[in-house]
């Protein structure tokens, strides 16, 4: 990209400064007229320098003035000695208006520069995470990896319904959240109480309370799947926002405990009659 300026400042008093006024003594109006001419070139010029060593540049730029070789020449050198309007080194010249807007131009582009990557790498890590949502082996932690994600359509019925368990729980932890902690057989319950948190807006909002909203559980069910079940299924009926153990009543377990113990136990077994 061409380092340049587009515009530059110009004071609406500059006519009064005693550098044009030294000009106008010598080439009156129309000399102050070519100054601003030759400071537009030194502007679109690369670094905003005019080098006029290369022997077409200082034709083109005299023919441009309307000045012969030799007028142009002596004008340069009025100028740069004279009236301090430009600067001259080793046949290369510019102006400190324009060099000064450079500067700025330099630092204003450069913070463009910046904000674009920013906004680049912000645009990246978004579509990273769209990704990942869609795709639970991108999931944080060890997760996907306890939890044995694979395409393999070799794989038997019961690994992909555990791939399905896994993408319903994918789907309802926190970024960053890991679900490795949890026993495989509790995770499809478990999920159902996560889906009903999220359904409710809510969330544990950090690893470590989901963890231990998970050890409860396990405790008041004693790691049984089942029992479980009903622990969830009573606080969701209940519009419940935590888990509770099943109550009993004077010391004993109530009716629907004593159900689901039942239950739990099978038919007995009465021998022949």
């Amino acid at each position: 990209m061409k380092n340049n300026i587009k515009y530059y400042r110009h004071e609406v008093n500059s006519h009064n400064h005693g550098k044009f006024k030294a000009l106008r003594a010598k080439y009156g109006w129309a000399g102050e007229g070519q100054f601003w001419a030759l400071n537009n070139m030194i502007g679109e010029a690369d670094g905003c320098e005019l080098d006029l060593k290369k022997g077409y540049n200082r034709l083109s730029i005299a023919t441009d003035l309307g000045m012969s070789p030799e007028q142009f020449d002596e004008y340069i050198q009025y100028l740069a000695d004279s009236c301090h309007l430009i600067t001259l080194t080793d046949g290369v010249i510019s102006t400190e208006m324009t060099q000064s807007c450079l500067e700025e131009a330099t630092k204003e582009r450069d913070r463009a520069a910046k904000k674009w990557d920013r906004k680049k790498v912000s645009a990246e890590k978004s579509k990273t995470s769209a990704e990942n949502s869609e795709n639970p082996r991108s999931l944080p932690g060890n997760f996907h990896n306890n939890y044995n994600y694979n395409n393999n359509d070799n794989k038997d019925n019961n690994n992909n319904e555990e791939n399905n368990h896994n993408e319903a729980a994918a789907s309802v932890v926190n970024k960053g959240q890991d679900l490795s902690f949890i026993d495989p057989e509790m995770l499809p319950v478990y999920t159902e109480w996560l889906k009903y948190k999220k359904s409710c807006r809510q969330s544990y909002k950090n690893q470590q309370s989901l963890e231990q909203n998970y050890q409860k559980l396990k405790e008041f069910s004693k790691g049984d799947p089942e029992l479980a079940k009903i622990i969830i299924n009573e606080s969701i009926s209940q519009g419940w926002a935590g888990l509770f153990p099943l109550r009993n009543q004077n010391g004993n377990q109530n009716r629907r405990t004593n159900e689901i113990n039942r239950s739990l136990a099978g038919p007995k077994d009465y021998g022949q009659f």
